[in-house]
């Protein structure tokens, strides 16, 4: 037998010792022609060993920590293959070698293992976005947030904050946040979001900063259902916060998301009748702070010419008693903009003005208001029954979806 075909056979036999299918493994000319005088071959037969040993170790990894269920290829085709440049070549060999491992189904055994997965695929270039989220989502279930797997994956991703990518990254930015702020990792993130853009002209004035925008977002929320206090103070300073840095943080989609927050109650109430009588709301967040209840008042809009301010709703859920007068007076304006109901009728966001607008009614009942209340109550029916074709296209849109999900 020749020495090429005994180094070859022999290392086939090495790749079968360590459980990896020979057929799958290519080797390289070099390889092939081996010739034990030359350098440069024992160096290349060194090379492929050492490549049959991290895919080995890989695998063993991956095996003692579980699978789970990964949707890779899928994942991977919406992404664009300029978000891993960092990944040197090294890596990239590895990446093809594990493809199949990432598209396995199967269940993750315990916390730990999730922890253990990221880490592997992170330490041989082979974690993406996709499997990142996975893994928080995983944890997330289960109510776990003291593994660091959010400080881990903000780690991972601060090289790539110019990266994000609006809405593909946005579920990912919400997991990371969520368990950031439970770790009490919460300073890191702002670390990340007052750095200044690396980039100057691959991204638009707008573009560039969206991730900033959508992270004060993410974070006010997260921190209203991170803690079990009856009040909001904390997502009220970290807005406050953003809305005093230096930087340029974009907050309308933080300002809405803070006000829907002071305006939820803590019971859902149904609007498929207006019949009944109106009911007062109670806030699910009663002892926030007036003081910082007011500060984030006065950001609010002022303007008319708008058919839902929040300036106007806001007052419903003051923490020190609700005032109904601004939103009957709003009403009575609405009321004699025949284009402006028209439109409002018509948006999504009409729904819960009809709830808010039972809320008034009740309030303004309970504090002697008879008259004002039954003119009120008046316009929210009549708005309910305009708002009938919206509200049916809706239904007829998530039966739809229901119809497709139960036919996959």
């Amino acid at each position: 037998m020749s020495i090429k075909a005994l180094s070859l056979g022999s290392a086939k036999q090495m790749h079968i010792n360590l459980g990896v299918d020979a057929n799958s493994i290519s080797f390289s000319p070099s390889l092939q022609l081996y010739d034990p005088t030359s350098k440069s071959s024992a160096m290349s037969l060194r090379i492929g060993f050492k490549q049959v040993l991290r895919v080995f170790r890989l695998q063993e990894t991956l095996r003692s920590a579980g699978s789970i269920a990964v949707h890779e290829t899928q994942a991977s085709q919406s992404w664009s293959p300029f978000s891993h440049n960092h990944i040197n070549s090294r890596h990239a060999s590895t990446r093809s070698d594990t493809s199949k491992i990432e598209n396995k189904k199967s269940k993750v055994s315990g916390d730990e293992d999730v922890v253990q997965l990221f880490n592997a695929h992170r330490e041989n270039g082979t974690l993406t976005k996709p499997l990142a989220l996975t893994y928080l989502k995983d944890l997330d279930r289960k109510n776990c947030h003291d593994t660091g797997l959010g400080e881990a994956t903000i780690k991972w991703m601060w090289n790539e904050h110019d990266r994000y990518e609006f809405p593909r990254d946005k579920d990912l930015l919400d997991q990371m946040i969520r368990h950031l702020v439970k770790e009490g990792k919460e300073d890191m993130l702002w670390n990340w979001i007052e750095q200044k853009s690396r980039k100057t002209d691959s991204l638009g004035p707008k573009d560039r900063f969206v991730w900033r925008s959508d992270a004060v977002k993410s974070l006010v929320r997260a921190k209203a259902f991170a803690s079990d206090a009856d009040n909001l103070d904390g997502a009220l300073e970290s807005f406050e916060r953003a809305r005093r840095s230096t930087y340029s943080i974009p907050l309308a989609p933080a300002r809405m998301t803070m006000a829907q927050l002071l305006m939820m109650p803590k019971d859902k109430t149904g609007i498929d009748s207006v019949d009944n009588k109106a009911e007062m709301e109670t806030p699910k967040w009663p002892q926030t702070s007036i003081e910082l209840w007011e500060d984030f008042f006065k950001g609010t809009d002022r303007h008319q010419d708008v058919s839902e301010p929040l300036s106007v709703q806001l007052p419903l859920y003051h923490p020190g008693g609700p005032n109904a007068m601004p939103f009957l007076k709003h009403c009575r304006y609405l009321a004699t903009k025949e284009n402006l109901v028209k439109n409002m009728v018509n948006r999504p966001s009409v729904t819960p003005w009809i709830a808010r607008g039972r809320h008034a009614e009740a309030v303004l009942r309970q504090q002697g208001h008879e008259k004002d209340a039954d003119w009120l109550g008046e316009f929210i029916r009549d708005l309910h029954i305009k708002a009938e074709p919206l509200r049916r296209k809706v239904q007829s849109r998530k039966a739809e979806k229901f119809a497709r999900t139960n036919k996959k």
